[in-house]
């Protein structure tokens, strides 16, 4: 009889935990649609409008190639589809050095009237709301398998009103979204792991793909996982072989296969590791390519072209002094504990009392094993 009534039981709880997702999940969504009507756009946010724009016009991917196009691509589709914004690209330069991207954004603000541009930023936002949503939802499904549903309830409250993820996740900048496809990623990878099939392969492989093409320092994803994969070892070789190529492919499927598999001597970079010159000094680009002449120039690269020119063109901005401020100081090359800080900082405090409430939880319930033990 004891039996009969647990199950009805659990079979409600895990109704209540279903409603309880839901309403969440929803309230995320709400939250995020009033903040993207009521807010307007950062000067960042106005680059990746037009750069949106282009896009869809020039089925090219050179402007804003510091940042992947797929969240660019989703912004200006309803935008592309539905509206008729006008542009102009007579500021447009091929030159990376260049950073095109800040001149169409002027110019596109230009040709178009203050209610024009708060339409087309609304949309753009609307469109990338479910990028956010993927990262709730597949959060609380990790947690969930891992530690039981109310964990991911847990998940799913720090998640739907985090200031940065509700902050961010209304623009069009890519963080949030890149963070949200990092845990779909991670998710799918230990899916994978857990029990290697193809078919779990395959997912996990068009997942990691989809990383970089959201923020390109996801690139080391594809490094991390070969880590994770060689610490966990009992998986299946050629599977993890089908991951990797399937990551590669969505990656130049994003951009097209714009030059891809362009032979590495056939790139001209313009930062001082790529070139081999010195760039510290003045803010004269001198174009090169340091492997020209050697034997790794021969070497077909996997990637799309912009995809590698982007790299190139954030590896400069680094390489050069550029000015930051922190707490009265400005300095010219930053500081190592910067992030860290930051996040101390802006990080709610109601955070911080969970990780230090999860910490002690963990370290009690530890010696309460030994104990028992």
């Amino acid at each position: 009889m004891s039996e009969l009534q647990k199950k009805p039981s659990n079979k409600r709880k895990k109704t209540i935990c279903k409603v309880i997702f839901a309403l969440f999940l929803c309230t995320h969504a709400l939250l995020i649609t009033y903040l993207s009507w009521s807010t307007s756009p950062n000067r960042t946010e106005i680059a990746h409008l037009a750069a949106c724009i282009y896009v869809w016009q020039k089925r090219k991917f050179d402007v804003f190639h510091v940042n992947p196009p797929l969240v660019r691509i989703i912004a200006g589709s309803p935008i592309a589809l539905f509206c008729n914004p006008n542009y102009d690209w007579s500021g447009y330069s091929p030159r990376p050095q260049d950073r095109t991207e800040w001149q169409l954004s002027g110019t596109f603000v230009e040709a178009n009237d203050l209610d024009s541009l708060r339409l087309y930023t609304f949309l753009a936002r609307l469109a990338c709301i479910p990028l956010v949503l993927l990262g709730g939802y597949f959060g609380y499904r990790f947690a969930s398998e891992l530690y039981g549903q109310w964990s991911g309830i847990t998940f799913l409250v720090l998640w739907t009103f985090s200031p940065l993820i509700l902050g961010w996740g209304a623009t069009i900048c890519p963080d949030v979204h890149a963070a949200s496809l990092g845990i779909v990623g991670l998710y799918t990878f230990w899916r994978w792991l857990k029990n290697p099939t193809l078919g779990k392969a395959t997912i996990a492989g068009i997942c990691l793909g989809l990383m970089p093409l959201t923020k390109m320092t996801w690139i080391i994803a594809f490094p991390i996982w070969l880590l994770l994969w060689c610490i966990w070892k009992f998986c299946n070789f050629r599977q993890f072989i089908v991951i990797m190529l399937l990551g590669i492919f969505t990656i130049n499927t994003g951009y097209l296969y714009d030059g891809s598999f362009r032979q590495l001597k056939d790139y001209q970079f313009i930062s001082g590791t790529l070139t081999g010159h010195d760039i510290t000094q003045g803010r004269a680009v001198n174009v090169g390519n340091r492997f020209a002449s050697t034997w790794l120039g021969h070497v077909p690269v996997p990637l799309p072209a912009e995809f590698v020119q982007g790299i190139d063109t954030q590896k400069i901005d680094f390489e050069r002094s550029i000015e930051s401020y922190v707490r009265g100081v400005w300095s010219d090359r930053g500081w190592w504990w910067y992030y860290g800080y930051v996040l101390l900082l802006k990080e709610p405090l109601g955070v911080w009392c969970l990780v230090i409430l999860a910490l002690f939880v963990s370290r009690f319930y530890r010696s309460a094993r030994l104990c028992l033990h």
